[in-house]
Parts: C-alpha cells; sequence; structure tokens
C-alpha cells in the first residue's frame, strides 16, 4: 500500500494537493514555534553591565539588602583585593521635555549608576571627564547617540517622581558587548541621593588578589554568606560566569508563565491543525471516491484501505516536513519578533535552529497527518464498491440530527468557557488553570466546527444565492447551487479556513488576554476609587501630599513593589519562594506554624 500510496501522490498530485498545503502551512507555524521554544528552554542571559567583574553578590532583585557589615566582612577576606558597591535604579532621560528611548534595550528607561561602580562593565571616559556634584550626568555613547546631548548640554533626569536638570559632562564607552540597556553615571553621593539614601547596595563587585582563582573566591565569600542569609534560605549570593547577567536585574530568563505561554500556543497549534489537515485529508477523500469505489470493487480489504490512506499521511508528512522546516525557519524570527514585543522573551533573545526541533517537528507533523487520516478512513470506509457504476459515488447517509446537535452543544460550551473567563478572570485558578481551560475551549472549538461545517455551508449558500445571481445570473446561480448541493463536500473546505482563522486568532491574541486577565484582576484586588499610573520612575512624595491636600480626598495610599521571598517554617532547609507581589498586596501566612519572609 506504501507503493500504491506513493503512486497516488506522484501521478495524481492534484487528489491531496489541497491537504499538502493545508499540512506544508501548518507544518510551518508547529516548526517556528519549536525553534523558538527551542531556543528559550537553551538560551542564556548574556553579561553586560557585570562583564568587567569575575564573582558579584547580588540579592535577586531585593534593593538595598547587601548590609554595610556584609560589605565590610567580605573585604576582609585574605582572596579579596577590593570591592565595588553597586546601586541601580531606573531613571527617565529627556531632552526638551521629550523621552529618550534607545531600540534595543529590554526596558525604554535608562538605569542610574553611581560612578565608581563604572569599573564593573568596565566604561571609560570617552569624551569629557566623570561627574563630580549634583546636577552632574555622564551617559553612555549608545543613549548620548540616541538623545542627540553632547558635552555640556542640558538634560532633564527623572528619579522616584522628581525630575531634575542635569549638565551632560561626560560620554562613557566600554570595549564590552553593550546592547540591551542603557545607563546613567552620577557623582556617588548623588546617586545615594536618587536611590533613597538606601542602608545597604543592591549588589556588590568582588576582585580576587593576583593569583586566586575563581573558585577559590566563590568558596571563601560563601562562607560569610552564610551568617547574612534566613534559615535554609538563599537571598543574598554569590554567582560567576552568566549567572551575573540575571543579577544585573534588566534581563531575565523567560521561566514559569512566559513559558507556559509558548508552550500553550504550541498546543494550540498542534490542535488547530490537526483540525485543518483533517478537514482537507476528508475534502481528499470525497474528491477520489470513485478511485476508492474502483479498489473497493476489485476486492480490496477495508485494512488494506486504511493501509493505504495512512501511507499517504506518512508521504505527506515526510514531503511537508521537508519544505516545512525551512519555511519555519523564516518564520522562527518573525515569531521571536511578536514574543520580544510582548516581553514574553527578552531583547536579548536569539532564535537557535538544532536537529532536535527539526526531529520533534517532523514528530509532531506526523502524529497530525496520520490522526488525519485515521479520522478520513471513516468516509472511505462507507464508500460502497457499487458507486464504481455511478458517474459519481452517493454523498453517504444522510446526516443526523444528533451530529448537529451535539455540533451545537459544543459550540455553545465553548462560547460559555470563554464568556466565564471574560466575565471573571482567574476562576479557573493561576495561569496553568487559565491554560488548561482555553485548551479545551478551543478543542470544543475544532469538534464542533468538524460537526456542524454541512450545515453552516448549506445555510451560507442558501443565504447568499440570490446576492450571487444578482452579481452573475448564469455563473452565481450555478456557484451557489453546486455548494448548496454538495455542501458537504464543501465543508471540508469550509473547515480548514475556519480553523486556520482560528490559529491565527490564537496564536495573535494569547498574549493580549493573558495581558487583559492580569490587569482585570490587579483592578479587583484595588478598592479605591481612583488610581494614579506611576511611570517606571515612580511617583515623588510631593505629588502624594498634593493629591492627599485635594478637597475630598480622604486618603491617599502609596503602592510599592518589591521582591520577597518566603518559606515554610515547618520545614526546615526548605528553598525560599520567590514572589514579585507580595508586598504591594495583603498577605495572611497559610500555615499555622509560620512562615519567614525576607
Amino acid at each position: 500500500m506504501v507503493w500504491m500510496a506513493w503512486r497516488t501522490l506522484r501521478w495524481h498530485p492534484g487528489s491531496v494537493l489541497g491537504a499538502f498545503v493545508t499540512l506544508v502551512v501548518a507544518t510551518t507555524m508547529v516548526g517556528g514555534l519549536w525553534f523558538v521554544i527551542d531556543s528559550v528552554d537553551r538560551q542564556e542571559v548574556p553579561v553586560e553591565r557585570y562583564a568587567g567583574v569575575p564573582l558579584v553578590i547580588g540579592t535577586g532583585g531585593i534593593t538595598g539588602a547587601i548590609a554595610p557589615g556584609l560589605v565590610a566582612a567580605v573585604d576582609a577576606l585574605p582572596e579579596v583585593a577590593t570591592t565595588v558597591p553597586e546601586l541601580h535604579f531606573p531613571a527617565e532621560l529627556s531632552v526638551r521635555g521629550v523621552p529618550v528611548e534607545v531600540a534595543g534595550d529590554q526596558n525604554p528607561r535608562p538605569w542610574g549608576h553611581g560612578w565608581s561602580s563604572a569599573r564593573l562593565t568596565p566604561f571609560g571616559i570617552l569624551e569629557g571627564r566623570p561627574p563630580r556634584a549634583a546636577g552632574e550626568v555622564v551617559l553612555d555613547a549608545r543613549l548620548a547617540e540616541a538623545a542627540g546631548a553632547g558635552i555640556g548640554d542640558d538634560v532633564e533626569i527623572g528619579v522616584s517622581g522628581t525630575v531634575r536638570p542635569h549638565e551632560v559632562v561626560g560620554v562613557a564607552a566600554t570595549s564590552t558587548p553593550w546592547r540591551y540597556q542603557s545607563a546613567l553615571f552620577f557623582a556617588d553621593g548623588h546617586a545615594a541621593e536618587l536611590a533613597g539614601h538606601r542602608s545597604g547596595t543592591d549588589a556588590l563587585g568582588v576582585y580576587p588578589r593576583p593569583g586566586t582563582g575563581v573558585v577559590a573566591l566563590r568558596a571563601a565569600v560563601e562562607q560569610v554568606l552564610g551568617a547574612y542569609n534566613p534559615p535554609g534560605g538563599r537571598t543574598v549570593a554569590a554567582v560567576t560566569g552568566t549567572e551575573r547577567g540575571l543579577r544585573e536585574g534588566n534581563l531575565r530568563a523567560p521561566v514559569g508563565g512566559e513559558f507556559n505561554t509558548l508552550w500553550f500556543m504550541l498546543g494550540t497549534a498542534a490542535l488547530v491543525a490537526t483540525g485543518m489537515v483533517a478537514a482537507a485529508v476528508g475534502l481528499s477523500v470525497r474528491r477520489r471516491g470513485m478511485e476508492l469505489a474502483v479498489l473497493r470493487a476489485m476486492g480490496a480489504r477495508s485494512r488494506q484501505i486504511r493501509s493505504l490512506l495512512l501511507a499517504e499521511g506518512l508521504l505527506l508528512a515526510v514531503v511537508a516536513t521537508a519544505v516545512a522546516i525551512p519555511l519555519g525557519m523564516l518564520a522562527a524570527p518573525v515569531i521571536a519578533d511578536r514574543f520580544r514585543d510582548f516581553r514574553t522573551v527578552s531583547a536579548a533573545f536569539e532564535v537557535s535552529y538544532r536537529p532536535q526541533a527539526m526531529a520533534w517537528t517532523f514528530a509532531l507533523t506526523l502524529g497530525v497527518a496520520l490522526a488525519a487520516s485515521l479520522f478520513a478512513v471513516a468516509r472511505a470506509l462507507r464508500i460502497r464498491p457499487g458507486d464504481a457504476l455511478g458517474e459519481a459515488p452517493a454523498e453517504g447517509r444522510r446526516l443526523g440530527k444528533g451530529r448537529l446537535l451535539t455540533g451545537l452543544a459544543l459550540l455553545v460550551a465553548a462560547g460559555g468557557l470563554s464568556a466565564v473567563q471574560l466575565w471573571r478572570p482567574g476562576v479557573f485558578g493561576g495561569q496553568i488553570g487559565t491554560m488548561l481551560a482555553q485548551t479545551l475551549t478551543l478543542a470544543l472549538v475544532v469538534a464542533s466546527t468538524g460537526l456542524v461545517a454541512p450545515w453552516f455551508v448549506r445555510a451560507s449558500g442558501t443565504l447568499l444565492r440570490g446576492g450571487a445571481t444578482r452579481v452573475a445570473r448564469v455563473s452565481g446561480f450555478l456557484a451557489a447551487a453546486n455548494v448548496v448541493f454538495n455542501h458537504r463536500r464543501f465543508a471540508g473546505a469550509a473547515s480548514a479556513l475556519t480553523l486556520g482563522l482560528t490559529l491565527v486568532g490564537a496564536t495573535a491574541g494569547t498574549q493580549l488576554f493573558y495581558d487583559w486577565s492580569v490587569a482585570a484582576r490587579s483592578a479587583g484586588e484595588i478598592s479605591a476609587d481612583h488610581v494614579v499610573k506611576a511611570p517606571p520612575i515612580g511617583l515623588s512624595g510631593e505629588l502624594l501630599r498634593r493629591v492627599q491636600s485635594q478637597e475630598g480626598t480622604s486618603a491617599v495610599v502609596a503602592v510599592r513593589s518589591l521582591r520577597s521571598s518566603w518559606r515554610d517554617a515547618r520545614v526546615p532547609g526548605r528553598p525560599p519562594r520567590w514572589s514579585p507581589e507580595i508586598c504591594r498586596r495583603s498577605w495572611t501566612c497559610p500555615y499555622a506554624a509560620g512562615c519567614s519572609a525576607t
């Protein structure tokens, strides 16, 4: 049967052309997504800000958590030559009131630093001089070029909601790669003032003495860190190598919710692709009804017909994968750009092409093609040998109302699930529960489309018959009559097109839905009558005081998000769990024995 299937594809390609094109399109989408997911799973965050220091002590995003005592203890180690404290805070650079953004940066705003920490990259003065007093600033070369600012120019810099004028006294540059963030350097005392006079520093760069290796340096530093971490926790950690990139606080690894979103979209593409290809293969079987009827009349058994169609599915999968893999490689960067726009992946994300992703794409394509062939087998086995005596095989037995009612019920169920998700975001739990609900919704849509497609095509042809006749009296009437009479045959094409639009909508709208659901949940947790949205640089205390003084204002509550860790105090040694939201909402410990938080 494989030989016969190959001859069918070779000498009568038109009979399966629609199924082949549909499979190529679906495989291209699946392959592009799989290349992106495979790249995400293996990407490393590049080291930029800390490229000039071998070891960094970081806190995982908790500002000011490195106490002065820890700095002194690390300085006292015999393996340490010197340490460089680091403060970083978001700032907004404006030139004549227009905010400056650098293309390619992960964050739209630059980071502010003290000039003494410039050696961590390392940065050196390209033009001008270092900052020495308040009101002076040094821009990195990329930022200065984007702002069109030079030595002696006045710029506005906003930090914590307060905009202050500064004079550009220098432009700094580095010989190491610097592509995904921008830096503003201030005098150390002025940087501490802008950062809010934190009691500690945000990070600490550690340089070894000559002859001390990085491994020995890290071992010595980690012995000191034990006294500054909670029991069983690791809030303050020493990192080397590529781990330094995560401690910069700019780029992040796509884990958790974002990574699950990518897998959800891949599953969605595979699910909808199965329905699309099944509809196209079913249409192909209807077009070849006479050929299959002749085979049945010649004594072909059901097992042989089944083997023939499965062999065709196998060959289609092989050929479609060979065509779609290069197309998927071209589509992957476009998909990655879309994810960058939604911040699902970082600005440093780059697509890589590995044989494993190609193999998984082929395996998934093969599964889709075989599943579609199995769906088509049922139709092929209903073709009677006597149909070979007529001009065309019969359409088969009359469709029952049970199929129509089942399809409508599934469609109503899919609409109900969608309405519940829109009406009450988060009703199915966290992001995983929402993904499962959306997957079930799409599965119901795929199933209902296949069930009700014949009635939909017939109803559409009946409704459009009058308009088609007015446009083209003869050809329009014949076209509409052909669609109505052969509605079961055209249902396959209509199903494939409908599911294709579903795939496009799911791919384009998934991240928008999640962004909206997060915003809706946040809005539901706030009981205030009005909310002042803070820019990335925050809101100033003066603004809060002015709002409080307005007539009719009963209370003003400032909310600040802090990265925190918590753990179950009942289980010694359990690692802490990280949450960026604990400190911005009321939080009750779920354990009677209590929890510890840092």
